[in-house]
Parts: C-alpha cells; structure tokens; sequence
C-alpha cells in the first residue's frame, strides 16, 4: 500500500487528477481485496465438509486466494456457486482468480467450467448437485451477469476489465455473439488508446494471452463440431451400409426359398414321372419282387455351430442322394469356413445334381433358371457372401455354359477372393471337372439301382467330356460284369418263382382230385369228372388226374348195359 502511495505521488505531479483516480482505486481495491483477505487469514480455516453452506466454503475459498493457490481457490468459488447461484462476492472473487490462472504462464489455463457435478466432492444430501436444469440456468445468469459487467465497464472505458469479462464469458459461450461484437468494439478502444495511457507491458501480454486463449477456445470448438459432424457422417454411412446389407441379405433369402420350392417341386414331378414309369415297366415285364431302394435313416441336426458336423450331415445327405438337405449343410458350413474347399466341393456337386433334375423341363427353362442363378451371385456378391456367389454362378455356368454374365460372376469372385489367378480357362475346367464328377456319381447311383442303360449313359457322358477319364472307363468294363450278374441273380429269381408256381399248382391239382373223389363216392360222377380234368389241367404231370377220369368213363357203359338188361322184360311184356 505505501509503495502504491509513492507512485500516486510521482504521478500527482505530472497529473493531478489521474493520480487522484489512481490512489481511490489503489484504496478501494485494499479495503475489497486485503482487508476480507485478512480476515480470513486470521482465522485457521480447513476444508470444509460436504455439507457445508456457502458462507464456509467462500471463506475456504479466500484462505486458499491469500495462499495463492488459485486453482483450490478456483473450486471453492465454484462450489459456492453450486450452492448459492446468486453469491455476487462469490463470482467476483471467482473472475478474479481465473485471473491469476491466466496471467500466470507457469498454470495451465483450462476452460473455466462452471459445470462441476461430475467432481468427486460434490455435496450430498441436503447439498446434493444441482439438475441439468438448474446448471444450465446457473449457466445463463452468469452470462448475462458476464455481459453486463463488460458493457458497464466499457461505458465506464474501462477495456482491459471489460476485456477480462468478456473472456471469461468466451469461455462458457465460445459462440456468443453480443460478447464477439463487444470484444471487438474493445480491441478497437484499446488501439485508440494514447501512448501515455496504453497498457502496461503486462497488461499487453495478459491481452495477448486472452486472445490466444479465445482462439484457441474457438478453434477447439470448431474442431469439436468438425469432429461431431465427421462421427455423425460416418455413423450414418454405417448404417446406410448396415441396412443395404440386410436387405440384400433378405432378398437373397428369399430368392434361395424360392429357388428351393422351384427344385422341391420339379423334384415332387420327376419322382412321380419315375414312379410311374416303374409301375408300367414292373407291370410290363410281371415282376412280382420289387427293386431295393435306399432308405435315408434321420440324421440328427449338430447341436452346435460345428464345420466339421455340418460337412458330415451334408455327405451324409448325398450319400442318400437327398441333394436339396446336402447343398443346405454345405451353405451352413460355407457360412462358418467361406474358404473351406471340402464344403465349396460338395455345395458344387449339390447344385449340379439339383440342376441336372431340372434340366429335364427344357433347354429355356435351363437358361432361365441359369439367369436367376447369375442375378442371385450378384446379389450374394454385393453383400459380401462370396462362398455362395461362387456356388450360384458355378451353378448357372454348369447349367448354360454360354452364359458370359455367370463367367465374368466367377472371375469377379475369383479376384475379390485374392485369386486373380484364375483365367477364363482354369474356371471352364473347373466346370468339366465338377460336371464329370456329377456324371460319375450320376452313373455310380444308376448302377446302385440296377439301372444299367442309365450308368453306361452316364459313364459315355464322361468320356465324351474327357476321354482320359479312368473311372469311366474302369465303370464301363465293371458295369458288363454287374449286368451279367444281375442278369443271372434275375433269371434265378424268375426260377425259383417258376418252380413256387408250378409247386402251388401241384397243390391245387391234388385239392380238386381229392374233391372229386368226395363228388364220386356222393354219386356225383359228372362232377367228379369235371373236378379231374381241371386237376389235369393244372398239373399235366398229376396221374390220379389223368386215371380217374378213365375209369369213370369204362364204369359209365357197364351201367348203361344194367339198365339195357332191366328194359328188355318190360317191351317183352
């Protein structure tokens, strides 16, 4: 204080008045700042409880200003505004401690918030945080409290206070544009200011760190909302991304339940034909024993997500020949292992199997049904599933190799797949290696059942393929041997059952003997008669059947000559 006087002095004669202002302000900045100072000094104070009032907390707050610790000081003005938003002591003592803050280069200069729920000493119960509702009204008077000292004191010309009042409204308001246009009204005021009155060069520094500061905030905020935008953009080209997906995921379902209910019901159709086609031949050629068939045994669902289960129950599936259940599994097991070569393999077999039961509605059925095959790898290759695009288009190229959208779906797969290797030609072979394999296997089934034109068309099928085919050829030189052993097991069938009829007839021939023994001992010769010759009929190898009827014919005339003789008297008479 008494060096303040020494300057008032100095001043006093150059300046009268302004050193006149100049001790009142010294004064009245004594009696506000050093004399509560004092007493709270006088006074041992220690932190206050959670459920302290104001009155405690600001005299907490003053003990730490006079020990310069701004930033305890800084917390407890701002837990007095917590607990009595209206405290004018309390927001004064506040500006000026994040004064100190500010000018002090050594203190890091956060942005002042006002917003202290979060702290891990907010009051609690009576005390408890204010609601959001509270802080953001809190937030607004303190502002306009803010803005109101700042155009006092620029009315007042009083710049670098009013400066120092709207950087700290900056802080809490970074976009508010009455503080904006006011600080800048203020710049202006202080470049206008006369040299002999400019700022100090410490109040020059304080000016120029006030508004490295504001443009930091600034900057801080416009990146903030840059980075908001950004994260709100790419959420929404997530989900855009996310539901494009879901919906080419559904339709591709879809489409695979359709094409499912096509295959079933051309299936249904070909199984009746070929039931049909067995009935007239089995009616045809009077074979009582009908064919061996196979008979699928339930094969059990995997009771977990398991490749390896799923590849077992689709061979399983194959092995019976139930195509549709066998493509399914391969899919699941694709779903888990999309480069598994074994399930890709046999989901390949699968579809040629389905495709050559339907390729018997028509050569523009089969290049329809391969179109939709090419429009489903495209929809399975824009969600993603390359496994199953793969299978659509190896299907479609197998059912009509000119389709060029189908090759150019496998090139495409083949390079999203990192397998920019595969020419045009090594995706042709492919097909002829997987429609040989389906032909083999199409043979090995028609000879399981017997049917031996069917296998040896199969198998004529391959070599026509490629001719280097040893499977086919060794199938062929077997399926002679199969052919006559079939033949044979057939006509020792035919046999036994020639020789079960013949024996049955034996049977019948003796009955009707033996009945018209029963007829002959009742008196009834004629109907003797009759019963033997059917015996005879029947069995020509019977000799009672052949006798008796003999010696009822040499018994007849012997009766006919007893009644000759009976007649003679009476035409005698």
């Amino acid at each position: 204080m008494k060096s303040c006087l020494v300057k008032c002095q100095a001043k006093g004669k150059q300046r009268p008045a302004l050193a006149l202002l100049l001790c009142l302000a010294v004064g009245i900045a004594y009696a506000a700042v050093i004399s509560p100072v004092a007493a709270a000094q006088a006074t041992q104070f220690s932190r206050p409880s959670q459920g302290a009032d104001a009155t405690a907390w600001f005299a907490f707050g003053l003990s730490l200003y006079e020990q310069k610790d701004y930033r305890g000081a800084k917390e407890a003005f701002e837990q007095v505004l917590l607990r009595d938003p209206q405290h004018q002591k309390a927001f004064e003592w506040l500006s000026r401690t994040q004064s100190k803050l500010w000018s002090n280069p050594a203190v890091e200069n956060p942005p002042m918030a006002l917003n202290v729920v979060a702290q891990a000493d907010a009051p609690e119960g009576p005390y408890a945080a204010p609601t959001a509702r509270e802080e953001e009204k809190a937030r607004q008077q303190r502002i306009e409290q803010l803005f109101k000292a700042a155009t006092a004191l620029f009315k007042d010309k009083k710049y670098l206070d009013a400066q120092i009042k709207l950087n700290q409204l900056l802080e809490i308001d970074p976009d508010n544009r009455d503080a904006r246009e006011l600080a800048g009204k203020v710049s202006e005021a202080l470049a206008r200011v006369p040299s002999g009155d400019a700022p100090t060069g410490a109040a020059r520094e304080a000016e120029a760190r006030a508004k490295a500061e504001r443009e930091a905030a600034e900057k801080g905020a416009r990146e903030e909302a840059a980075r908001r935008k950004a994260a709100e953009e790419e959420a929404r080209k997530l989900a855009e991304a996310k539901a494009k997906e879901e919906e080419a995921a559904a339709k591709a379902r879809a489409e695979e339940e359709e094409r499912q209910a096509r295959t079933a019901e051309a299936r249904r159709v070909a199984e009746q034909k070929a039931a049909e086609e067995a009935a007239r031949a089995a009616v045809k050629t009077e074979q009582t024993a009908p064919p061996a068939v196979l008979v699928q045994p339930p094969i059990p669902a995997p009771a977990e997500a398991n490749v390896e289960d799923y590849l077992k129950r689709a061979e399983q599936f194959a092995e019976f020949g139930n195509w549709e259940s066998a493509a399914m599994n391969y899919r699941e097991a694709l779903r888990l292992s999309p480069r598994n070569e074994r399930a890709r393999r046999g989901l390949a077999k699968a579809e040629a199997e389905l495709a050559r039961a339907a390729a018997a509605t028509g050569e523009a059925d089969v290049r329809a049904r391969a179109a939709e095959l090419v429009q489903r790898g495209e929809t399975l290759l824009r969600a993603r599933n390359y496994a199953e695009a793969e299978a659509a288009f190896q299907q479609a190229h197998t059912l009509d190799p000119s389709n060029k959208d189908a090759a150019a779906g496998l090139r495409e797969v083949a390079k999203r797949l990192g397998q920019e290797e595969k020419s045009a030609a090594a995706v042709q072979a492919k097909a002829q290696a997987d429609k040989v394999k389906a032909e083999l296997a199409l043979a090995e089934a028609h000879k399981k059942k017997g049917e031996f034109a069917q296998a040896e068309a199969a198998y004529q099928r391959v070599l026509a393929l490629d001719p280097t085919t040893g499977d086919a050829k060794n199938g062929l030189s077997k399926l002679a041997e199969d052919r006559k052993k079939a033949q044979e097991k057939t006509a020792a069938e035919a046999s036994k059952v020639a020789a079960e009829a013949q024996a049955q007839l034996a049977r019948s021939a003796q009955s009707l003997v033996d009945e018209g023994r029963a007829l002959k001992d009742a008196g009834d010769l004629v109907g003797a008669v009759k019963k033997w010759q059917e015996a005879a009929r029947l069995d020509a190898d019977n000799e009672l059947a052949k006798r008796l009827p003999k010696r009822a014919g040499a018994a007849e005339p012997a009766t006919t000559r007893h009644e000759s003789r009976g007649a003679a008297p009476e035409s005698a008479q």
